[in-house]
């Protein structure tokens, strides 16, 4: 078995972990699929909390491509009207140069990536 260590050079940042329950109609659309409204609630809650000229990024980690489709068109949404985010998705189907967008983005106010890993 051949195993590939990568070292990934950079700094740590200070995370600071906030809880903020979902209401429970917010835990299931009335379809039955995984309802974005969390995810649009916490990208509201940053846009109150933080100056417009303040630039970062939220990494969300959603277990397949349905639910990143779902809270992509639900961010997308949000972020043609908050005029604040531009939302980039990492997964493995997206070609290379679409998973180096990610990567290269720069002079942007906030950013949102969802990830999507099987096991």
């Amino acid at each position: 078995m051949t195993y590939f260590l990568t070292e990934v050079p950079g700094r740590l940042f200070p995370i600071q972990v906030k809880y903020c329950p979902v209401p429970s109609e917010e835990l299931k659309s009335l379809t039955g699929k995984l309802n974005p409204a969390p995810y649009i609630r916490v990208l509201n809650l940053i846009d109150q909390k933080y100056p417009e000229d303040e630039r970062g990024d939220v990494l969300i980690f959603l277990s397949g491509m349905t639910e990143i489709s779902i809270v992509e068109e639900a961010s997308k949404a949000y972020a043609d009207k908050s005029g604040k985010w531009i939302i980039l998705t990492l997964h493995s189907t997206l070609s290379i140069e679409d998973q180096d967008k990610v990567k290269k983005k720069k002079d942007i106010y906030k950013s949102i990536s969802f990830l999507c890993f099987y096991m």
